[in-house]
């Protein structure tokens, strides 16, 4: 199965929340990286960033509601910069690269109905995930 999530900007949009790295100054794309094309206004000027990923990836596993920040770090923009196995995810601070759910469609399974059983990673126990599976809903992998 192929997802579609990848942003069409190359850029954060500029009410995007979050604290980015200043790390790579520029003044023009020209100055960046190939592996991060984009020159980039953000809060502390302007820096080279990866292509920006509006939306998690759909293995994302989702945000602990218990976590409280004091400030939203965003320290990955695409999943191309999480490396095999992880993806750039939201996680209530901010983004930062997170271990993936397998693919919904890797199971094997089908069901005709959606029976959450988890909706957090909390909630399993022995180190099990709360992931997407199929269409039958949340459950501890």
């Amino acid at each position: 199965m192929s997802f579609s999530y990848w942003c069409c900007s190359s850029c954060p949009p500029d009410d995007a929340p979050g604290f980015l790295s200043c790390d790579k100054p520029c003044s023009s794309s020209r100055d960046c990286p190939r592996a991060e094309p984009n020159c980039c206004d953000v809060q502390c000027g302007k820096t080279c960033l990866g292509n920006f990923q509006e939306q998690d990836s759909p293995l994302c596993p989702p945000p602990d509601p218990r976590i409280r920040c004091f400030a939203f770090v965003v320290s990955c923009v695409n999943d191309r910069q999480c490396g095999k196995g992880k993806a750039c995810c939201y996680d209530n601070c901010g983004r930062s690269c997170r271990q993936k759910c397998p693919a919904p469609d890797s199971f094997g399974r089908q069901c005709t109905h959606i029976n959450h059983q988890c909706t957090y990673d909390y909630e399993c126990s022995g180190g099990r995930r709360c992931c997407l599976v199929a269409g039958c809903g949340r459950e501890c992998v």
